[in-house]
């Protein structure tokens, strides 16, 4: 389970109309009602004229564009489903994804209220691709299995829904480590007992869009959080076999 973090938020790109933050995990972007008592936020920590173009889930770390007007806001939300606005995503999931795929797969409307989920929430169109990148096996037995398998996949979001790739590879039986919620807790205790690993595996790599005033392409790439390099040295510590999928 991701806590809450006192690690300095880093700004990846700012000019007069935004400032594109990149929230650490643990943090959430502003007060939220499953927590009403938590007042450290991504906005409180950089300013609270700042309006959320987009939001990532508390244990989710990437880029968030904050505007500083209430007509950035709506400018940037005018293109933010456009195809020519990309949002990439890397995730360490359970077994081996064997192919690409284009998901169109309806969720219901999430909210924290699992009854009213269940009983009222309306089911939403949503769409993400998939390609695998790597198969990894560590030399850990799991269940009746001698080793533990695992893809490391990218997600592009083409619609968005909340917790949309969580249970999109959820459905797909490729829950992603860490998951307390959606995830499959043997391989969550597996990952926090040999390395000590209690995040979601679940970072937004890569943003890119065409800027709403200078028309300019923004290309921002985020590097590889320490904890995602430590777990990768520990597992070619261990003998880890990692794969790649696709050239």
């Amino acid at each position: 389970m991701t806590t809450k973090t006192s690690k300095p938020v880093e700004i990846l790109f700012e000019d007069q109309h935004y400032l594109i933050a990149n929230k650490p995990a643990g943090l959430f972007v502003h007060p939220s009602p499953m927590d009403p008592k938590v007042t450290d936020t991504l906005i409180t920590r950089l300013g609270k004229g700042l309006r959320a173009v987009n939001r990532l889930d508390r244990p989710t770390t990437g880029p968030v564009v904050l505007a500083k007007s209430a007509e950035a806001a709506r400018d940037m939300q005018a293109i933010w489903h456009l195809p020519s606005t990309e949002k990439v995503y890397d995730c360490f999931a359970r077994g081996w994804m064997m192919d690409k795929l284009c998901l169109d797969y309806p969720l219901k409307y999430a909210r924290d209220d699992a009854e009213f989920d269940r009983l009222n929430s309306p089911v939403q169109a949503a769409q993400t691709s998939f390609v695998p990148l790597a198969h990894i096996s560590l030399p850990i037995s799991v269940g009746q299995f001698p080793e533990a398998r695992y893809s490391r996949i990218e997600c592009r979001l083409h619609t968005g829904r909340k917790h949309q790739i969580r249970r999109h590879l959820k459905h797909l039986l490729h829950p992603i480590v860490g998951d307390t919620r959606y995830g499959e807790g043997r391989h969550n205790r597996l990952f926090r007992d040999n390395f000590h690993w209690q995040d979601l595996a679940l970072r937004c790599k890569r943003l890119t869009f065409e800027h709403p005033y200078s028309q300019e392409r923004v290309d921002i790439v985020v590097d590889l959080p320490d904890n995602w390099a430590y777990l990768l040295r520990q597992w070619q510590a261990l003998g880890a076999k990692v794969m790649p999928v696709w050239p």
